[in-house]
């Protein structure tokens, strides 16, 4: 009995062994298939941003102010950057960010490299060795809370805050969070579950989750593929979602209190039929909370109005820009003379 018992036990072991090698195999097919389409910047943590760097599509434009895009839970920069990229580009620079641990971004141990305000002071660290001065920072769901605390953190920096179906208060109850999210934010099975399972489960379940994130709009078409959306089944991306959502609830209960203290002009844009996040609980708030703000409601559109409507978003965001004051730009320094 003792043999048969620590034969099986090998055996488990040799089936665990395969599935997390076999787990890196689909994980390296997946960054072979999404690459890198920017640049890598070391900030605090110590960490390393990844963020696509578009300039402006029209180089005789007069450029307007810079856009930052943060994406929301599973995604990467490439999400806002297919969406978005083309429609906002004519005139400005825009900024697609992969969040800490996200898409080709690393992130630091420890709590604060999930919480929303963690992530925005490594945005900002490096939009300051990227030269960015006043921008516009727009959030998406998830997102649109790490944007509201670059607004609280570096109210200077932020000319214009834009959130996209905000995910940004708390809500009743213990539920909106996964099965799959809890388990793998757990301290020492997360992380054994993260570098097992992800790649397979991920690939069969996400043609069955992408409907209801989109609903009621159907999904774009090839939107696997233009946004990358495989690169958040690798095992650290994977768990790095997972402690973002399992944390954001108290994340945002801490500090959803001090949006009334955001001073940047703000657009809300929400879709009237999101039923992933709810408008009464989160962007209906937030435009009360912050002075002057504008809420937009599209009717008919869920949870992914950049997609869904993408033309309207950019408008709107476009037509906010406009009206926001450009900082000028001050001529170069002409040399000192020489002693």
């Amino acid at each position: 009995m003792s043999f048969l018992s620590g034969d099986s036990l090998w055996l488990a072991a040799l089936a665990l062994v395969m599935l997390w090698w076999a787990s890196r195999r689909v994980s390296r097919t997946f960054e072979k298939q999404y690459p890198a389409l920017g640049r890598k910047v070391p900030v605090s943590g110590p960490a390393v941003l990844h963020v696509i760097d578009r300039a402006p599509d029209d180089p005789s434009a007069v450029p307007g102010l810079p856009i930052v895009v943060i994406h929301g839970a599973s995604g990467n920069a490439r999400d806002g950057e297919a969406a978005l990229g083309a429609r906002l580009g004519a005139k400005a620079r825009i900024l697609f960010f992969d969040r800490p641990g996200h898409g080709w971004s690393e992130r630091p141990p420890g709590r604060s490299a999930s919480a929303p305000d963690g992530q925005a002071r490594m945005i900002v660290e490096a939009l300051d060795q990227l030269d960015v001065g006043q921008a516009v920072i727009v959030g998406h769901s998830l997102g649109a809370a790490v944007a509201c605390a670059v607004a609280l953190i570096d109210k200077k920096r932020v000319a214009g805050l834009v959130v996209i179906t905000p995910a940004t208060h708390p809500w009743p109850g213990g539920g909106g969070v996964s099965w799959h999210n809890r388990i793998a934010a757990l301290p020492v099975i997360g992380r054994v579950f993260s570098e097992l399972f992800p790649p397979f489960l991920g690939a069969l379940v996400m043609p069955l989750v992408l409907p209801s994130i989109f609903t009621p709009n159907p999904v774009p078409d090839r939107y696997e593929l233009r946004s990358g959306a495989a690169l958040a089944l690798r095992p650290k991306a994977f768990r790095a979602n997972a402690l973002d959502v399992v944390g954001l609830k108290a994340n945002v209960t801490r500090l959803s209190p001090q949006y009334c203290e955001i001073t940047a002009p703000t657009l809300i844009v929400c879709g009237g039929a999101d039923v992933i996040v709810s408008n009464a609980l989160h962007a209906e708030r937030l435009a009360g909370e912050i002075k002057g703000s504008r809420l937009v409601e599209l009717a008919g559109i869920g949870h992914m109005p950049q997609w869904s409507a993408g033309d309207e978003v950019a408008r709107l965001i476009l037509e906010f820009t406009a009206v926001l004051p450009v900082p000028p730009v001050m001529p170069a320094q002409a040399p000192a003379p020489p002693p």
